[in-house]
């Protein structure tokens, strides 16, 4: 089974944050499943650490994809037909990065690790992190 982390999921690993549910860590844990983060939650970190409304060990530039390789998180890049795919998603969620994770999630068929209660909305699977 695949698994896509959001954003928040991805930085409570990175920084070994208690916030991370029980649950989460089970699943990260796996051996049978492999744990994907889309790299639009790289470019979502970066631009809130770049406008200061995220702080981060060290620059992001610098910091970031060493700390997701180390992780044994995979990346999971953006395809043109997800970028495209947004514009069939309803407006249950604004945020443009999740929407991306959604569609992402829609079209790879992965669970979603987060606590955003809106992924539910758009019939993907779900497990709280």
């Amino acid at each position: 089974m695949n698994f896509l982390a959001d954003t928040n999921v991805l930085l409570w690993v990175l920084l070994n944050d208690s916030t991370l549910s029980n649950n989460a860590r089970e699943v990260l844990g796996r051996d049978d499943s492999t744990t994907y983060v889309s790299v639009v939650s790289l470019w979502e970190i970066t631009v809130k650490h770049s406008i200061g409304k995220l702080k981060l060990p060290g620059p992001a530039s610098e910091w970031l994809i060493p700390a997701v390789e180390q992780s044994n998180i995979e990346i999971l890049p953006l395809a043109p037909q997800h970028a495209t795919g947004v514009s069939g998603l309803a407006w249950h969620h604004r945020d443009p990065f999740d929407r991306l994770i959604i569609v992402q999630a829609q079209m790879e068929k992965m669970t979603v690790l987060t606590r955003d209660r809106h992924f539910h909305l758009y019939g993907v699977d779900v497990i709280d992190a």
